[in-house]
């Protein structure tokens, strides 16, 4: 047993505190090893073997999963393919080994690059350390209490050095945010990088995106490059994405995912974050999906769970009854048995609502009008 990412992929998120210390990006993320999940190293050169890497390697090699990976093994014991599995699939060609004591010596060739947290919006979900411009209305997330007391991210990133682990070198290049896309210094890296002969043949680029930061240079960018898998972040359709991903516009949105799923060039995927504002039209937002022929297999779901007056648990169960009698999907079905109402989580949710239309001019009772039923 194994995992690749041990042994050829950088999870490189930048912040205040030094480099997020991860195997991944889904490395240490379960509840019991939450500790895990707050280690920062100073050096991009002390990812690669640090002690937390080595002995999961050495773990998996004893046939035991390393505690740092448990979320990767509750995935696969819901018959799901897991981010393990995926990368192994992708890589299965390749011959990984390690010293006795876990050390290895070969180059990286697959980067998760997080540079910082400049962005052009302020998702209703999001919080300072991953949007720049939620400082706008910091006031409301100190009162609501996201979880942003942990390190910001920030660009420390030495690109130089990042140019050299990485031209001639890099099978696959992600890019997250905040924004990657709004990001000055990450679009002239990769114009860089797309100077070089091999990497314009070799390397896969992927980024996560919130769909309206495409500019012409961008798009002449991508087509430097083999493959670009563009994932976009989608929480509903028309008012209910621009409500809850503030302040972006459905029209520019929805022309440049077309846009992307015509381009020979360009993989266009989905990401819907499912919670209170959006679970009841999830099924409506997937058939409308649907019928611009997305395969089912390029959206990806993820339950929002904090901050928890954001989750679904923060609905009347009246709400996700009539939802769930009108969803088809397995995995939104596969909610309600997750499902359990929190009459303090559906307060708050309507207390930040409130503070968000009064700061933000907008009017969540008409366009998530099931945050209010039975509220009178």
């Amino acid at each position: 047993m194994y995992c690749a990412k041990l042994y050829n992929h950088m999870f490189l998120r930048s912040t205040d505190k030094g480099f997020h210390l991860k195997a991944c990006c889904l490395a240490g993320n379960s509840t019991k090893d939450y500790e895990l999940n707050k280690v920062y190293v100073q050096n991009v050169e002390e990812i690669k073997n640090h002690d937390i890497i080595r002995d999961a390697r050495l773990s998996f090699e004893k046939d035991i999963w390393p505690e740092v990976c448990l979320n990767c093994k509750e995935i696969e014991d819901t018959g799901k393919e897991s981010s393990r599995q995926a990368i192994n699939a992708f890589y299965e060609k390749e011959i990984y080994r390690h010293d006795a004591n876990g050390y290895i010596t070969n180059d990286f060739v697959d980067f998760d690059i997080r540079p910082s947290n400049i962005c052009n919006l302020k998702c209703v979900m999001c919080n300072p350390n991953w949007s720049s411009k939620w400082e706008e209305d910091i006031e409301i997330a100190e009162k609501f209490n996201f979880p942003y007391n942990t390190a910001k991210t920030v660009d420390n990133i030495d690109y130089d050095h990042l140019l050299s682990i990485t031209a001639n070198k890099a099978r696959r290049l992600s890019f997250l945010g905040g924004e990657p896309l709004y990001m000055k210094p990450a679009i002239k890296f990769i114009e860089q990088l797309s100077k070089n002969e091999w990497n314009r043949k070799n390397t896969l680029l992927k980024f996560v995106t919130n769909g309206v930061s495409f500019t012409d240079k961008i798009w002449k960018l991508l087509n430097c490059f083999p493959k670009t898998t563009m994932v976009f972040s989608c929480e509903g359709l028309g008012p209910v994405q621009e409500y809850i991903r503030f302040p972006s516009e459905w029209d520019i949105w929805i022309s440049n995912f077309k846009k992307c799923i015509k381009h020979p060039k360009i993989s266009p995927r989905i990401n819907l974050t499912v919670g209170a504002m959006n679970y009841p039209i999830m099924q409506q937002t997937l058939d409308y999906f649907y019928g611009l022929h997305v395969d089912p297999k390029e959206i990806t779901y993820f339950p929002l769970k904090t901050p928890g007056h954001l989750s679904m648990n923060a609905l009347r169960p009246v709400v996700v009854s009539e939802a769930f009698k009108q969803h088809k999907d397995n995995y939104l079905v596969s909610l309600n048995n997750t499902y359990k109402y929190n009459d303090k989580a559906n307060a708050k949710l309507l207390q930040y609502l409130s503070a968000m239309d009064n700061k933000r001019n907008t009017d969540s009772r008409k366009i998530l009008p099931w945050c209010y039923e039975l509220q009178g």
